[in-house]
């Protein structure tokens, strides 16, 4: 693909020409860096930061194909690294479109399973300090009777261990040892197999731009060129073992304070020269299968739905091509479902039921149902990409361990599934016996 400019839009000056003078070699002294103020954002820049870019399209009613009789599983791709196959495209046409929309509407914690092409739950972890969401045993398997070469003893007294406490990226880049670094995501890539944890957001790339960025402690270096060619060793060695090893935040993450919707500047240069180069080996020669988005913004777009930066430059320039999730934006209002979809986003991070009734709840002004999205063909088509490109990622990770094409899902409750159940119901008879005293205080 041809390299092109595609982040003319994240100058300030595009906006407002004249407005903000850049440093340069050529003049240190002149127009070294001061700060701005009293800049007010005009009605062109104000339309898009609305987070509402697209128009929902009409007339696609049944123009795209749902819910396909094909026979096929995501164990018959199994290790398909052929993105061309055509049975990727049998095998998505076997999806419903409701659970196309619920798919990509949550996606924290796991991926969650789908059940017309039975593709199973992937656990996700985080992230860069190694597997610190949850303990060893909360996912790992105990069960010494399906084969299982990683099972757990049942007094395993490492079942509470947590992750988290493997090295942070800063002490990973202080190696400057690109063999030692894939020993290191070897390693990683093990404790996957044990933990049931499949999808690893630990290729935490962003720049060391500021010294105060609370994140520093998870991003490598201050060096793009350090932290991509480590970020890219660490890759491999984790998908040695299965691992969809993951990189964040891609891009443009330098503050953890009021980071939704924040709106960097920057030219092109400094944009590709930074941050996109820190992420660009691990993508575009080790060839992750997963990538996070950010909460801010690229110029005045939100990240997830900026198309210069995530389906020109990350799908395009570099290749990618696998699950992308949002970071964990809260405020639906800039998780911008139809417009992040089609640039190439797979997943949001929020989490919810397995319903578009969640969905609507969750999302009460997106119209992510079936009526309004199943009428834009356009949208449909680039949701169907979106579930191609995510299930390809679980094809090859090591979440289909122990996947045949025979296999089927079953859902089965956990016990602190039903512990949570229980309470529900016990909430709902003390509410409804303090209803019926209080009706009785009143009466007497």
């Amino acid at each position: 693909t041809n390299v092109e400019n595609q982040l003319a839009d994240m100058d300030l000056n595009y906006w407002m020409p004249g407005t903000v003078t850049w440093l340069t070699r050529n003049d240190w002294a002149g127009t070294f860096p001061k700060t701005y103020s009293g800049l007010t954002a005009t009605d062109d820049m104000l339309a898009i930061m609305d987070n509402d870019t697209y128009e929902y399209q009409t007339g696609g009613e049944g123009t795209v194909t749902w819910g396909a009789q094909n026979g096929l599983t995501l164990a018959n791709l199994k290790g398909n690294t052929d993105e061309t196959d055509p049975a990727w495209d049998l095998l998505i046409d076997q999806m419903q479109l409701s659970e196309a929309l619920i798919r990509t509407a949550f996606g924290g914690t796991s991926t969650k399973s789908i059940a017309s092409i039975t593709s199973p739950e992937a656990i996700q972890n985080d992230g860069p300090t190694g597997y610190g969401s949850y303990p060893l045993g909360q996912y790992g398997n105990f069960d010494a009777t399906n084969g299982d070469p990683c099972v757990l003893e049942q007094n395993d007294r490492n079942a509470g261990f947590m992750g988290n406490i493997m090295a942070n990226n800063i002490v990973v880049a202080q190696t400057f040892n690109k063999d030692l670094v894939y020993e290191w995501g070897e390693m990683v890539g093990n404790y996957s197999l044990w933990s049931n944890c499949t999808i690893l957001w630990g290729i935490s790339a962003n720049q060391h731009r500021l010294p105060y960025c609370a994140r520093n402690l998870e991003y490598y270096s201050e060096d793009p060129v350090l932290s991509s060619f480590l970020g890219a060793q660490q890759v491999l060695g984790e998908q040695k073992y299965g691992v969809i090893a993951a990189v964040k935040h891609f891009a443009f993450n330098d503050t953890e304070m009021n980071r939704t919707g924040v709106a960097p500047f920057m030219t092109e240069q400094k944009a590709r020269e930074g941050d996109i180069r820190c992420m660009q080996s691990p993508i575009e020669d080790s060839h992750v299968l997963g990538v996070m988005t950010a909460y801010n913004r690229a110029g005045v777009y939100t990240d997830n739905a900026h198309t210069g930066l995530q389906k020109n430059i990350l799908h395009g320039e570099f290749g990618f091509y696998g699950l992308v999730s949002e970071d964990f934006i809260m405020d639906p209002g800039y998780v911008c479902l139809k417009e992040a979809v089609q640039n190439g986003i797979t997943m949001s991070c929020n989490t919810g039921d397995n319903s578009l009734d969640a969905v609507a709840a969750y999302y009460p002004n997106a119209n992510w149902n079936e009526a309004t999205v199943g009428a834009d063909a356009q949208l449909q088509e680039a949701l169907k990409l979106a579930m191609k490109m995510q299930n390809y990622a679980i094809a090859n990770s090591n979440a289909m361990d122990g996947l045949v094409a025979s296999s089927h899902l079953e859902t089965v409750k956990t016990w602190y599934d039903n512990l949570i159940t229980g309470l529900m119901a016990a909430s709902a008879v003390l509410l409804a016996l303090c209803a019926f005293m209080l009706f009785r205080s009143r009466k007497d």
